[in-house]
């Protein structure tokens, strides 16, 4: 009968099945004892791909009972178990086992054919062993501190570490069927991130930058993203991977070092500090915003030692070379002041602080250096010096002439008391002396005022009296006298324009208005109103652009307009119309304006003389004036805190410029100073 089973089984379409199966097929007849129950197994069929192949031939294993073959008491009791249930209900079970002296996993399938037992098995060790490594992988992961996402092709989250649990709020369970752009909802920085990011991802595969995100709790922070795609061996898209790390607190810090050190360059820009660092082996020095200032130089300029010292004064370069070489020799701290011809041509006033750095070994590595330009203050030094030896002089001589009325007043006093009526008026005498020294002591102070008024009264007499004489006179007495009488009034005028020009010099910090907002273009107009007559007269051209609004002394600033335009009228060409121009420029903190003509022309060598009082370059036949105007020009600039100069050349005309700063102190502070 058990015959007739098998070859029914061989005619079967099963047994081609079985053939060519890479799954191990064993067929076994059952062995029962006389209650019915399976005792044991009986091998009928193999197919090649059985494991059994290798250990024992086909033709010895057909035949063969299940108690023979297999050596594990445990395998075999367990497949007879299975094989009474199959048997017995007619069904079908799964179950895995191992088979240790094979070291292989098998996922084994049972059911009957026919009251015959068949197990099909399939090797599944490499997927064991795989199962293996991505448990302690993700065991690994799970302690990670940094999210880890996992998302499939279709952008699905797979896979959700505690670090992303702890980083975003949400729990695994809470992401079933979510997308990873759900939950991760960057917000980027700027347009040109995301695109880069999706260029980067479809290009190479991978992408990192910095974004923000919001977190389960509105919360935003920010994040260091570094995502990876995956393909499968046929190179299809199948998912990425996706690290993602806090660095709220890193952003945070990095934010306030960046404002740290902008406030660091302003107090530098603001106390005029740079500083630099020289590597001694590269020769290379690091300099800050701030030194790159103080000299002059380009910013960003590659700057070596050298570059430093060609701007100190030759007189001045031992002194940073002594003072250097001495330090790298002792290894102490060193200071030094020093003059340098700054880019812009004028000299500054230095002061230089610095240590060296050692290696633990004492071997110098590099010089560090703060420096501070101090030319203001040392101007300031020098001036409170002139000031306090003026100061001391003035205290000296007042002293020596009160000593000398004490001295008189004493001598009066010892001559008067010889009697009492000598003493009497001696003390009316006293009295009245010390009267007349308050007097004369108030005429000292009011000298700016005597100048203007009293001294120009008895010139007004000389002058009234000698023009009556040559009206009357002129012509009724020799030629000599009639020369002499021009002599007088021409000297009377000429003196009282002086003494009016000083005046007006004088004038300039001790009756100057406090700076207000004032409209530079609606005092040229008035100015040129002003000058109406000679605008005239000569037939001059004035042209302005649009001029702009400075805190200044209107009054100051029309006068300042005035001499400029009178001038340009005045050393016009003869055989030209006087043609004028008034612009103005903003530069950085000041306005640079500019007044151009097409006159004479001055040589190179007068540009700083025609500043100085009462300096002339011409005769008083040939243009007249007292040669103070272009004086009170420049104290004017000067008082509003600006400077002013000239660019000419002869027969060419002349461009004046003058610099009026944006922010000015108030006209009180200025006259103070």
């Amino acid at each position: 009968m058990e015959s007739n089973k098998l070859s029914l089984l061989k005619e079967s379409e099963y047994l081609q099945i079985f053939e060519n199966m890479e799954e191990e097929v064993h067929v076994y007849e059952l062995m029962c004892n006389n209650e019915g129950k399976i005792v044991d197994l009986s091998f009928k069929y193999i197919n090649p791909a059985s494991t059994l192949n290798s250990v024992i031939s086909r033709e010895n294993i057909l035949g063969k009972n299940a108690s023979e073959i297999y050596k594990s008491s445990n395998l075999f009791k367990n497949n007879l178990d299975i094989a009474n249930r199959v048997i017995s209900n007619k069904s079908s079970e799964k179950f895995e086992i191992y088979l240790p002296d094979l070291g292989k996993y098998y996922l084994i399938s049972a059911f009957s054919i026919d009251e015959l037992y068949v197990t099909l098995g399939m090797d599944i060790t490499k997927q064991k062993e795989a199962e293996d490594k991505i448990k302690i992988q993700s065991d690994i992961l799970s302690q990670v501190k940094d999210a880890v996402i996992v998302a499939d092709d279709e952008n699905h989250i797979t896979y959700w570490n505690n670090g992303a649990e702890n980083l975003f709020g949400y729990k695994l369970d809470e992401l079933y069927d979510k997308k990873f752009v759900d939950i991760v909802n960057y917000k980027w920085l700027t347009p040109e991130d995301k695109k880069n990011a999706s260029y980067q991802l479809e290009t190479v595969g991978k992408w990192h930058g910095d974004n923000l995100i919001t977190k389960k709790d509105g919360k935003e922070i920010y994040v260091k993203s570094a995502v990876n795609a995956f393909n499968d061996d046929s190179g299809k898209y199948i998912g990425t991977v996706s690290i993602i790390h806090d660095i709220t607190e890193s952003t945070k810090i990095k934010k306030a070092l960046e404002d740290n050190y902008e406030r660091l360059q302003e107090a530098q820009r603001i106390g005029k500090i740079g500083n630099w660092e020289w590597d001694i082996k590269s020769n290379i020095i690091t300099v800050s915003d701030g030194l790159y200032w103080i000299y002059g130089i380009d910013t960003g300029q590659f700057v070596k030692y050298e570059t430093i010292l060609d701007m100190v004064v030759p007189e001045d370069q031992q002194i940073v070379n002594d003072s250097l070489e001495k330090a790298l020799r002792e290894h102490q701290p060193f200071k030094y002041d020093i003059k340098i011809l700054h880019k812009d041509g004028n000299y500054r006033e230095i002061s230089c602080k610095g240590e060296v750095i050692t290696d633990f070994a004492g071997h110098p590595l590099k010089i560090v250096c703060v420096e501070q330009d101090i030319t203001e203050r040392k101007e300031i030094e020098y001036a409170l010096w002139e000031a306090k030896n003026e100061l001391e002089s003035t205290v000296k001589r007042r002293t020596r002439e009160l000593n000398q009325i004490n001295m008189l007043l004493q001598n009066e006093l010892d001559e008067r008391k010889v009697t009492e009526e000598k003493l009497k008026e001696s003390q009316k005498e006293l009295k009245s002396m010390i009267e007349e020294l308050k007097r004369s002591n108030d005429e000292l102070q009011q000298f700016a005022y005597i100048t203007s008024h009293d001294l120009q009264e008895p010139l007004r007499t000389i002058s009234s009296f000698t023009q009556l004489i040559e009206r009357r006179y002129k012509g009724q007495m020799d030629s000599d006298s009639d020369e002499f009488i021009e002599y007088i009034v021409d000297a009377t005028r000429r003196m009282q324009e002086l003494i009016k020009d000083l005046l007006e010099y004088s004038r300039v910090t001790t009756m100057g208005r406090e700076f207000e907002l004032v409209d530079t273009q609606e005092i040229l107009q008035k100015t040129i109103s002003n000058l109406h007559a000679a605008i005239k007269e000569n037939d001059a051209i004035i042209s302005y652009d649009e001029l702009p609004e400075v805190m200044a002394d209107s009054r100051q600033i029309g006068q300042l307009f005035q001499n400029l335009i009178s001038n340009a009228i005045k050393f016009r060409k003869k055989d030209e119309k006087p043609k004028i121009r008034i612009s103005a420029r903003k530069n950085g903190n000041e306005y640079i304006f500019n007044v151009s003509d097409n006159g004479i022309g001055i040589e190179k060598e007068y540009f700083d003389r025609i500043f100085t009082v009462f300096q002339r370059l011409h005769t008083r036949e040939e243009y007249q004036g007292t040669g103070i105007g272009l004086s009170i020009s420049k104290k004017i600039v000067e008082r509003h805190g600006g400077n002013i100069w000239v660019e000419s050349e002869p027969d060419k005309g002349s461009t004046f410029y003058f610099v009026l700063p944006i922010k000015q102190v108030t006209g009180k502070e200025s006259i103070s100073s």
